[in-house]
């Protein structure tokens, strides 16, 4: 018999600004790079935005529980005026936290490598430690870079390169979730099974716009 709920989930990630219709669910994941391309970079304009036009849109999500992470461009998500509650916004946020929803232990991290000069950017050493913190009884595990080597396979001039974050997957094998959610790397949209062969995890790059946004 199974400890876990059957539930209906939907995931999506890199919206920048274009919220979609969601289909009813009990469980949307939202992995990062909400806010839109305009106003990059400025934490004022995207906590207007998500405490306006991102809060309503979520008020009319037909799903029992929404969670979400920030992502690279959201900024916001690191600046101290982003103080919100699941029940003021209608969503919880995850940052290096976890969460029990329909009894599932859903952790959330929203860092990437690479991109210094952006929101939650980290060092390959320092991405290893926050890594490290993921719980071993992790059963959905929402993030905003895909694993090196996995669905992150980003155009540059004719060939593609591998650019996810390292350390996840070593994680993710220990750890086997049974969901691994992701996106940052538009192209590379999709899902596949990594991990553990005896016990995989479902990877699935929910990118929603594309590489030209």
């Amino acid at each position: 018999i199974s400890m876990y709920e059957v539930i209906k989930i939907v995931v999506v990630s890199d919206m920048h600004g274009e919220l979609p219709d969601i289909p009813p669910c009990d469980l949307l994941l939202i992995a990062g790079d909400s806010c839109p391309v305009n106003g990059d970079h400025n934490a004022s304009i995207q906590y207007n935005w998500m405490n306006g036009h991102m809060h309503n849109w979520l008020a009319t999500v037909p799903a029992k529980r929404i969670i979400m992470i920030g992502g690279n461009h959201d900024f916001v998500c690191q600046s101290p005026m982003w103080q919100t509650t699941e029940e003021h916004f209608g969503a919880a946020y995850l940052e290096d936290s976890g969460i029990e929803a329909f009894g599932f232990n859903v952790w959330g991290t929203p860092w990437i490598p690479n991109l210094s000069d952006w929101a939650f950017y980290a060092t390959d050493d320092r991405l290893k430690e926050i890594y490290g913190l993921i719980p071993d009884d992790t059963d959905i595990l929402i993030l905003h870079s895909p694993p090196l080597g996995h669905l992150d396979f980003s155009p540059s001039g004719w060939r593609l390169r591998s650019v996810g974050a390292p350390h996840i997957e070593n994680i993710i094998r220990e750890v086997k979730p049974k969901l691994a959610v992701c996106g940052h790397i538009h192209h590379s949209y999709g899902a596949k099974l990594i991990g553990d062969p005896d016990h995989p995890t479902l990877l699935v790059n929910a990118a929603h716009v594309t590489e030209s946004y």
